[in-house]
């Protein structure tokens, strides 16, 4: 079974003795604290600590320090508390202000200043402008990851940013597809763009690369050319040509031909693959006539693989091409070539460790093909949807010792019994987290009966039911499967341990 909850830490235990004892009225002599006597890596986790239990000012205030390198100030954190951070941080490497909403930002800018060893800011979502940014690149020279997502900067601040820049987030912002271009040919070695629109970035380079004659190679890893409504082939024909170090690309709800499939088979080094064909071209782009070919060329050293609105895929045809695929994502498959037990071996299954499976009803997963899907070993994280035949006695067949995650949605073979087997069985030593929504047999009784039992044996799990009917929601939280290389930026990013 999942693990019990063990009795409070000593660390949580110390955080929560200090928050009771810092009232409005308390101390507010630092060194009393005695943090300056501290390694940073825990003053940092100490202070981390600190802004989840308490949003006091007076008990805030006492904790910011010179000693910081890590600093992550929450939505709720105040002006003063920000100013504060400028005026008493000197060593800060990474800053996460995401969602910060105050009222005076240029108290952003102070802090920038007085922090000039910044390597990682995250401004995501927050009041910023073009001249925050400017400041930032003026002051903090090994800047190396940017996240000013859904804010209000343009390319203008973009040019400002230091040569040491190498991974940047700018989707929703005012930045336009020319600036991006300008932005990548001053910026050499910036590694990932995050971008919503990067097929027009592509077609600013092709014009560009027309009218002055001249080579333009960039060393950029990843794109996305999502939902691309030009001519997809001359894109990525381009493409190879401006970026032949390539790991990560993206084309879903695209036009596909067999054109732009085989200049995808240029980028040797691709490692993260995502295919999607529109509506319009999912009856004529096939999985063995179209995509096996893709797979044989660069297969070899892919590792994530995404697929919607394909027909006839044979997933067994998908690990004999790719032996080193670790996630796998199986989106609106219009039909399966289903796997046949009776036909000789199959390969194995070694490294899947995620797989995402977002069925329709008009698409057939037989018990063999999902249970070939599921026999990796290695799989931390599974979420499912719209399969009916995943029941408890199909299940009592996987054996999954490293799962964590599970997520199943509108699987009606989903009841009581297989909740209940998951929760109390000792072959799951590692789950974390079950998510079950639009189960039809689950009902309110059964949701209070799992909520009772996790209650009364103090398992240590995230337990997310949503009825189907709306008025029987017993859990609302959120829940989504992770994006194990998304989650391993961020812990970079926000590692306080």
């Amino acid at each position: 079974m999942p693990k019990r909850k063990s009795a409070e830490t000593l660390e949580n235990i110390a955080i929560n003795a200090i928050t009771k004892q810092f009232s409005s009225s308390g101390y507010s002599d630092k060194r009393f604290l005695g943090l300056e006597d501290l390694p940073s890596c825990l003053v940092n986790h100490i202070v981390y600590q600190i802004f989840r239990e308490t949003s006091d000012d007076n008990i805030l205030s006492a904790f910011i320090n010179n000693k910081l390198t890590k600093l992550r100030l929450p939505p709720h954190t105040s002006n003063k508390i920000v100013s504060l951070a400028g005026e008493q941080c000197r060593r800060l490497k990474t800053l996460d202000c995401a969602k910060l909403q105050i009222s005076g930002t240029n108290l952003f800018e102070d802090i920038f200043k007085s922090n000039t060893d910044l390597t990682h800011v995250n401004l995501s979502t927050t009041r910023i402008g073009d001249s925050h940014i400017q400041t930032l690149g003026e002051f903090c020279k090994n800047l190396i990851w940017l996240d000013v997502s859904r804010t209000g900067i343009s390319e203008n601040s973009l040019k400002c940013l230091p040569q040491s820049i190498r991974v940047i987030n700018i989707c929703e912002t005012e930045v336009i597809p020319f600036g991006v271009y300008s932005f990548l040919k001053s910026h050499r070695k910036v590694e990932q763009v995050h971008f919503e629109h990067f097929a027009e970035v592509c077609r600013c380079i092709g014009i560009m690369l027309e009218a002055e004659t001249t080579e333009f190679k960039s060393n950029l890893k990843n794109i996305d050319l999502s939902s691309c409504t030009g001519n997809l082939s001359s894109t990525l024909t381009l493409s190879t040509q401006v970026f032949p170090v390539l790991v990560y690309l993206s084309i879903l709800n695209s036009d596909l031909s067999v054109k732009s499939l085989t200049e995808i088979t240029k980028f040797k080094n691709l490692q993260h693959l995502e295919l999607g064909n529109s509506s319009f071209t999912q009856y004529t782009i096939y999985f063995c006539e179209h995509i096996v070919p893709v797979l044989r060329e660069i297969g070899s050293n892919l590792i994530y693989l995404s697929l919607e609105r394909i027909k006839f895929v044979d997933v067994v045809s998908i690990f004999e091409n790719c032996p080193k695929l670790e996630s796998l994502v199986l989106a609106t498959i219009l039909s399966f070539c289903n796997v046949d037990k009776n036909s000789e071996p199959y390969p194995k299954i070694n490294k899947l460790s995620e797989l995402v499976i977002l069925n329709t009803l008009a698409s057939r997963l037989t018990d063999d093909t999902l249970l070939f899907l599921l026999s990796s070993k290695n799989l931390r994280s599974i979420s499912i949807t719209m399969v009916p035949n995943l029941n408890l006695e199909f299940w009592n067949k996987t054996d999954l010792p490293e799962i964590q995650f599970l997520c199943f949605e509108d699987c009606n073979g989903i009841d009581l019994r297989m909740l209940m087997s998951l929760l109390s069985c000792d072959t799951y030593p590692m789950l974390s987290q079950v998510s079950c929504c639009d189960c039809s047999r689950l009902r309110q009784q059964d949701a209070l009966q799992i909520q009772q039992y996790v209650r009364e044996e103090n398992v240590d799990l995230d337990l997310i039911l949503r009825l189907s009917r709306p008025e029987s929601i017993l859990f609302d939280a959120q829940f989504i499967i992770p994006d194990l290389a998304r989650m391993q930026e961020i812990e970079e990013l926000a590692d306080f341990d």
